[in-house]
């Protein structure tokens, strides 16, 4: 079994950890200087900035796994068995094309340079895991991404995983909704509302 890779930007990963550093310092800070009242005041403002960094830039991911590719976005994921994939966009940001469609990824975005595109069946050489360890270090974007995803493809393939097997359903790729983070949303909006209406 290999290792399940987890995929953001470097720029999420630094905003998530500066915006829950700044949180706790204001916390400390407020309660320090103006004891619970200033507490309760800056709450409902870190509240709506927290929630909504983690929403859309801390939470949002790309999982690769020998199950198959799981892109959680800001409300809607899916899961993407590997028997159902059938190609990897990376131009624009990255693109996991399935027997049912295509599902892009709001958590990694193009390179800045060309896209890449990898079509199943893969006619080049496997692509080794001296490559991987290079597409993990150069960054999250969406061509290193698509190197991992194709070498996975390529080991499991080799492996004799993806061979076809009868099965009582079709496999299909599975979307649902994000309810923790609808949750968060949620949260944030009520507390904009309260903010409003008792300003």
């Amino acid at each position: 079994m290999s290792p399940t890779h987890t995929f953001r930007t470097l720029y999420a990963r630094v905003l998530t950890v500066l915006a829950g550093a700044l949180i706790v310092v204001v916390l400390i800070y407020s309660l320090i200087e103006g004891g619970p009242d200033a507490l309760w005041q800056a709450l409902p403002f870190l509240v709506i900035g927290g929630g909504l960094v983690w929403v859309l830039f801390g939470n949002p991911k790309v999982e690769v796994a020998d199950g198959g590719i799981t892109v959680i976005n800001i409300v809607r994921r899916v899961h993407v068995p590997w028997p159902t994939l059938r190609g990897v966009e990376s131009r624009w940001a990255l693109s996991v094309e399935t027997t049912e469609g295509t599902y892009s990824s709001w958590a990694i975005p193009a390179s800045s340079g060309m896209g890449t595109r990898l079509r199943r069946p893969r006619t080049k050489a496997t692509t080794g895991e001296t490559d991987t360890g290079r597409a993990l270090e150069t960054g999250h974007n969406a061509a290193a991404v698509a190197l991992v995803i194709g070498q996975r493809l390529d080991s499991l393939t080799a492996a004799g995983y993806l061979e076809e097997r009868p099965t009582h359903e079709p496999v299909r790729p599975t979307p649902g909704w994000n309810t923790r983070e609808l949750g968060v949303l949620a949260v944030v909006v009520l507390t904009v509302a309260i903010m409003v209406l008792t300003g």
